[in-house]
């Protein structure tokens, strides 16, 4: 590899990490300035009340603050012509809608499947070693407010904004030098990002299925439309989890109680257990039948050792320090 393109490949690291780093200093940024609002309004609101109203507001900010901010600054301070415009990729898909249909249900398969054994996986850990990990409570209680946040932030803020970030923003911008190599880099990256250990494995998956879709393609719609799909189901499941004991489900008489939150559950599950069965009938087909559907138009085959490169990269190299560390800190700790 020539240094000129070593060199665009490193800029291009640097500038996606940058966004990523920029987006955490400034959601932390915005946490501070609406805890001190909320402590100058303590006094008027009740503290749950004012607990759920700043669980929203931290959310607006992060979004629709935090994301495009980072965005601009990071490309502000690494300029790079060749860099596409995430408006770009807002476009038409360049594939049919049978085939974006086939692609976004065997992510399904490979995203709810790596959740399920994500969850045995650390069952089994925390069973055999002893050592109790800090799970991220998701779950919505019954308050309006605390629903409200759940739709807004979860069904339509996170998959709107994430993907902006991720798939229009990073994705594209390193896509140019290498498709798998980057899309498995970022994709590992965007389960990095969400520290939670619960979700690294299968927030990692959905990032690598979600580039495949927005490298296939040549457009974020696909990957939108399923991050909305996943999210809209957790919402559900986080609302029905919110108003019944998951281990009481199934007594009859405490099911029949709460009737209305044990049947959303229900559906939410069943749900995701028939994307995972449709997932996997069709890519068995597509194994068999279309073999080449994940072929990509692959520069990497134009330019070895991409993902060395970009890994290299010295921001790239303190994001995932961040990230990581993040991670296992609120796992074991925090």
């Amino acid at each position: 590899m020539d240094k000129e393109l070593s060199q665009k490949i490193t800029r291009a690291s640097n500038q996606n990490s940058l966004i990523l780093i920029f987006w955490l200093i400034l959601t932390l940024v915005f946490q501070v300035v609406l805890y001190v609002v909320a402590m100058i309004f303590s006094g008027v609101f009740d503290s749950e009340t004012l607990d759920r109203i700043y669980n929203l507001a931290a959310y607006l900010a992060q979004y629709l603050g935090a994301v495009p901010l980072a965005i601009i600054i990071s490309r502000s301070l690494i300029n790079d012509k060749e860099t596409p415009s995430v408006l770009s990729g807002f476009r038409r898909p360049e594939a049919s809608a049978g085939q974006i249909v086939r692609w976004i249900f065997i992510s399904f398969f490979f995203i709810y499947g790596s959740a399920i054994a994500s969850n045995l996986f650390f069952t089994l850990f925390q069973q055999i070693t002893g050592i109790d990990l800090h799970a991220v409570d998701m779950t919505t209680d019954e308050n309006i407010i605390s629903r409200i946040t759940s739709v807004i932030a979860m069904m339509f803020l996170a998959p709107l904004f994430e993907e902006s970030m991720f798939r229009a923003a990073i994705v594209r911008n390193g896509s140019r030098f290498g498709n798998w190599s980057i899309i498995i880099i970022t994709g590992i990256t965007f389960g990095l990002w969400h520290c939670n250990y619960e979700q690294f494995l299968y927030a990692g998956v959905m990032g690598i299925c979600a580039g495949f879709l927005t490298v296939k393609t040549r457009s974020v719609i696909p990957s939108l439309i399923l991050h909305f799909t996943m999210n809209t189901i957790g919402t559900l499941q986080s609302f029905s989890l919110g108003e019944v004991d998951a281990e009481k489900v199934n007594d009859t008489s405490y099911a029949m109680e709460h009737l209305g939150a044990v049947g959303l559950m229900m559906i939410a599950s069943g749900l995701m257990y028939a994307f995972i069965i449709t997932g996997l009938v069709l890519f068995i087909i597509e194994i068999v039948n279309h073999k080449e559907t994940f072929v990509l138009d692959a520069p990497e085959d134009r330019v070895k050792g991409t993902a060395a490169v970009y890994l290299k990269a010295p921001l790239t190299i303190v994001m995932l320090i961040i990230f990581l560390f993040a991670t296992i800190l609120r796992a074991f700790v925090i």
